[in-house]
């Protein structure tokens, strides 16, 4: 099953009680706070210090905060606009632990770690390779829910450095009370289970399905037996490694060595080398071999066609997408209408795309060498705005749903063979401009 947990009592450093922690004035700053009683914040019982602040730096992140459109009973988001806040001057660098009254004097404003009372999916932490590095000799995660213990995750009851080095390992859910859609879920709980138990599907198919193969794939052959369940592990029962990337290395020399087309695996070959996915980059990378080579499949299949085919394929990729970071990726639109964030569209691919895959850095002429300036200086064939907007046309890029006959590994269950789908609640929908003055689509 999964892992899923309330995490609390991050403190506001993280794991080191020595940093420093950029001020709520700083621009584009997010800063997480908590409603208290006032109580809490003077007095003998008082369990906060109220900060000593600069009028001006405390009426503006008192009106920040009283401003948000973030009503989450538990904790609130603020995101501090791009021109900043009227501060003191003293107070725009460093201001870590900002305690302060409500501008009707009931309530204190506490200001907690960004993560504090985030719903997680620790289930990555619980494999047996330990991938969080937990010291103890049984993991604190799946101690506490084999325990019965409650939901609640309490960062100081882990007995080392935790959560700077371990968070990249945990999925975020969301905050404690507030409505995620199913849509944002992880691809790990976008499962039929989940949408039953909370009403939203009435009945479920059976755990396996046979489907279609992927392109050239030779067909199934029900009499070989072993249908479904086809899963990769790091170790054979013997305990020796198994190295996914062996097994893909083993396919290529086989075909690159014995095939009859030969200049069809030379193009191919050369092709994988400019259009690259890295491994490292990659879920399991190191350890799947079917989503590897299904990607090098598109180089051998348009070895002698268009490179335009090859770079939309790689473009609905989820292996690319993956490797390149816009899997997922979600309009600045979207994010400012529902969290009131200001955020940009990731421009890792739209950059990539140009520079790496296609256009270069600069234009050229015919016969290859560059175009350059009254000044002598090579004219850049696109500029950071280009980049911008050609990321917004990667917005709403979504895995595909799971299905059956794929390689499953380590119980990662993800389907990176078939292309991506366009969201459309994520994707942009503003116009894009292109690289000649005009915008993509005009005829």
């Amino acid at each position: 099953g999964l892992y899923l947990y309330i995490v609390y009592s991050i403190p506001l450093t993280g794991d080191d009680p020595d940093a420093a922690i950029p001020s709520p004035c700083k621009p584009g700053q997010h800063s997480r706070w908590q409603f208290n009683p006032a109580s809490d914040c003077q007095g003998e019982s008082a369990q906060f210090t109220l900060t000593t602040l600069d009028p001006a730096t405390e009426t503006a992140i008192r009106n920040l905060i009283e401003n948000t459109r973030d009503w989450n009973p538990v904790v609130f988001d603020t995101y501090t606009p791009s021109e900043g806040l009227t501060c003191h001057p003293d107070d725009m660098d460093i201001l870590g632990r900002v305690n302060l009254f409500s501008s009707d004097g009931t309530q204190c404003y506490i200001r907690t770690h960004p993560d504090n009372y985030n719903i997680f999916d620790m289930t990555d932490c619980t494999h047996p390779e330990n991938p969080c590095g937990f010291t103890s000799w049984r993991n604190p995660i799946v101690r506490k829910k084999e325990g019965g213990q409650p939901i609640y995750f309490n960062y100081r009851a882990v007995d080392q450095p935790f959560w700077d080095s371990s968070r990249h390992h945990l999925k975020k859910i969301g905050r404690l009370t507030d409505t995620v859609m199913f849509r944002d879920l992880s691809n790990e709980m976008r499962l039929d289970e989940v949408a039953k138990y909370f009403g939203g599907l009435q009945s479920s198919g059976g755990e396996s399905v046979v489907v279609c193969g992927s392109r050239n794939e030779v067909s199934n052959d029900p009499s070989l037996g072993s249908l479904f369940g086809l899963e990769i592990w790091n170790h054979d029962n013997s305990g020796a490694v198994l190295n996914g990337a062996s097994v893909r290395e083993n396919v290529f020399f086989a075909i690159a060595l014995h095939a009859k087309d030969q200049l069809r695996q030379r193009v191919a070959w050369a092709l994988s080398q400019i259009v690259v996915v890295v491994p490292d980059q990659v879920e399991s990378g190191w350890i799947q071999s079917e989503n590897f080579l299904h990607f090098y499949d598109t180089f051998v299949e348009h070895a002698f066609g268009s490179y335009r085919d090859i770079l939309k394929e790689i473009t609905y990729s989820p292996m690319m997408a993956e490797n390149l970071s816009f899997l997922n990726s979600k309009s600045g639109g979207y994010l400012f209408e529902t969290q009131g964030k200001y955020a940009f569209a990731d421009e890792n691919f739209s950059r990539e795309i140009m520079q790496l895959f296609s256009i270069g850095l600069f234009l050229l002429n015919d016969d290859g060498t560059e175009k350059v300036d009254e000044n002598g200086i090579p004219i850049a064939a696109y500029t950071n705005d280009e980049i911008m907007s050609m990321a917004r046309i990667f917005t709403g890029f979504v895995p595909p749903s799971l299905r059956g006959n794929t390689e499953e590994a380590m119980g990662i269950f993800r389907n990176a063979l078939d292309e991506t789908v366009i969201d459309p609640v994520y994707h942009d929908r503003f116009p894009k401009h292109d690289l000649t003055g005009g915008y993509i689509g005009d005829g």
